[in-house]
């Protein structure tokens, strides 16, 4: 994994110098389909949106790979209701590229031959039992934490938790819980997220202050502070405690990550995707599709994923620092 960060960096170098842009990172939503019903997320209501097939999917991997692709995260909807998803992993893997997977863990033990190739598995915790339920449906805790004590998963594992108004008293238990289950743990607030095709009005149960976030990521920085498992870096720690969000003078996403839909229309990133583009790497051809995404400088960044590659390809210090002191951790099989 060091070795691929080590890797990327001289690519993003030659960003930085030479302007030259690569698909670093590949973020793949190779599906709107999903078991789960979250109370933040209405993405299991799309119908009918259509998939790439098994070739086209492994075409588009290949096919970016060969252009400077260093990475993938397999997202959805839920990526393993795919029944190719197996293969797809397999074959991220084979050209090379280190392999994520966001799972909400339901299918998880069923298909773990599956992610036997994953390097990263991710997954959301949101509380205790009744919490996380209450908000990801009932049931999913205990696959939750049943995927995570699974010794048959030899990715690094990484917590995903969504702040609610509902869980937002509960960061201690979140943080211990990541610790006794060797996982490192990143913190997000929620919010309008274009993607999930949510409206504001619908996450009005949940949608915290800015008083709120402030309040909740101080108290995770106090947490890293004493080397608790946050992955979150202080540089996105400290603007969620500022302003809630992100702005960067120059944004990288679409120049050195990617975003795909479900059927091969590229994206800049996660915030652009529901937008309506002819810009598909069917059609155009893979290499030149990166070539013609769009790209705007957008303000007030909300994706925590999109905010910390930013701070990685703007060279920060302290975000690179913390990349690596996860990746250590990772070899050493915390």
């Amino acid at each position: 994994m060091l070795k691929k960060h080590i890797k990327s960096g001289f690519k993003v170098l030659n960003n930085k110098l030479f302007n030259k842009s690569y698909p670093l990172k590949i973020n793949y939503i190779s599906t709107y389909n999903c078991d789960a019903k979250c109370v933040y997320c209405n993405i299991h209501q799309i119908k009918k949106f259509g998939e790439l097939t098994t070739h086209q999917s492994k075409e588009m991997i290949s096919d970016l790979a060969k252009i400077g692709a260093e990475q993938i995260t397999f997202v959805g909807g839920e990526p393993l209701v795919r029944k190719d998803i197996g293969e797809l992993i397999d074959h991220a893997k084979n050209e090379g590229l280190l392999t994520t997977i966001t799972t909400n863990s339901n299918l998880t033990l069923k298909k773990i031959d599956d992610i036997k190739n994953v390097d990263i598995y991710i997954t959301c915790l949101n509380g205790p039992r009744n919490i996380h339920d209450s908000i990801r449906g009932k049931g999913n805790y205990d696959n939750v934490i049943s995927a995570l004590k699974s010794k048959k998963i030899k990715a690094g594992k990484i917590i995903t938790t969504i702040l609610t108004k509902q869980n937002i008293s509960e960061i201690d238990f979140l943080v211990n819980k990541a610790k006794e289950l060797g996982c490192l743990i990143n913190f997000q607030p929620v919010f309008h997220n274009e993607l999930a095709k949510v409206e504001n009005e619908e996450l009005s149960t949940t949608l915290l202050s800015q008083k709120q976030v402030k309040k909740a990521f101080i108290k995770i920085k106090e947490s890293k502070k004493i080397g608790e498992p946050i992955l979150n870096s202080y540089k996105s720690i400290n603007n969620f405690i500022e302003k809630g969000y992100s702005t960067f003078k120059k944004c990288h996403m679409g120049k050195l990550t990617i975003t795909i839909d479900p059927k091969g229309n590229m994206f800049q990133c996660y915030k652009e995707v529901n937008n309506k583009t002819d810009n598909n790497g069917l059609k155009k051809g893979w290499s030149l599709a990166f070539k013609e995404t769009k790209i705007t400088n957008c303000k007030n960044c909300f994706y925590g994923c999109h905010i910390e590659d930013n701070f990685l390809f703007d060279l920060n210090l302290g975000a690179i620092l913390n990349l690596l002191k996860i990746s250590a951790k990772f070899k050493n099989g915390n």
